[in-house]
């Protein structure tokens, strides 16, 4: 079994669901402690034999490059969370966890390129993150852990789920964002195409290409009007919303063997933030 976590959503839940946490001599510490708590639950319940923590690479994306407005809205990160990488990069390599990052790529990609060779070796994939997009990567092995609430209430999605919740098979998710946009990663879409036109056009048509190709078809004539004016926006948000499984990372799956816990690393870390529980 494969744990892949995405590294900075976990983060970022563990910063904002707890009270402002630090050591005697002023250091913030809520994020990393909350971090270290989630995945040391995690290890004990899915038991994994390899385990990634995957992290955005610095700097700009590809995505950023494709289109200039990807995420722009996005506040700075907050200079009590920022204080706490140093921190969280102790508390991976204390948790025996490798940690992944791939310049020009996000940690979704990361998990979706792990993912693809974790399938291909015919293993089962466990991701975790709070970030939905990683839907789509959801298949016959392929199961996420969603946070929801706090830092312990999570949902586990297989495909049934997806399906489920969404009226969408887990492929089609990247469809879905593609029609109706997604303001959260600034995502443009279809003007004029909102999430329930986006799910009448997915129940006619497997994909946004079907149904640019079968456009004629699709009633009311104004929302087929707006597809075919804004055919290039369709494409375009799809190209950023796909999560790519081919980013070049560098290690193999053998590579990312989890062997438990480096009690020494992790005590030490511990000690030192004064942590007691």
């Amino acid at each position: 079994k494969v744990l892949l976590i995405d590294g900075h959503s976990l983060f970022h839940r563990a910063f904002h669901a707890l009270p402002p946490l630090s050591t005697s001599d002023g250091r913030p510490t809520n994020a990393v402690y909350g971090f270290l708590q989630m995945a040391l639950l995690l290890l004990e319940q899915e038991q994994p034999d390899y385990a990634v923590v995957a992290f955005d690479g610095p700097g700009p994306t590809f995505r950023d490059e494709m289109y200039d407005q990807y995420k722009a809205h996005r506040p700075p990160m907050d200079d009590a969370l920022v204080s706490q990488l140093p921190l969280l990069e102790r508390a991976v390599e204390g948790l025996g966890l490798a940690a992944v990052q791939v310049e020009g790529y996000e940690a979704d990609d990361i998990i979706g390129t792990v993912t693809r060779q974790a399938e291909e070796a015919g293993d089962e994939v466990v991701i975790v993150t709070g970030d939905k997009d990683l839907l789509q990567l959801v298949g016959p092995a392929v199961e996420v852990l969603a946070t929801v609430r706090g830092i312990s209430e999570t949902k586990r999605y297989d495909e049934a789920t997806v399906r489920e919740e969404y009226d969408l098979a887990p492929e089609q998710i990247v469809d879905l964002k593609a029609l109706a946009g997604d303001s959260s990663d600034n995502i443009p879409g279809v003007p004029g195409i909102g999430d329930k036109t986006a799910h009448t056009i997915l129940a006619q048509f497997d994909s946004v290409e079907e149904a640019l190709d079968g456009v004629e078809a699709i009633e009311p004539k104004r929302v087929a009007e707006k597809l075919r004016e804004h055919a290039e926006s369709a494409r375009l948000s799809k190209d950023l919303a796909t999560i790519r499984t081919d980013a070049p990372v560098e290690a193999s799956l053998e590579e990312f063997g989890w062997e438990g816990l480096r009690g020494d690393q992790l005590r030490e870390l511990v000690t030192d933030l004064e942590f007691t529980s």
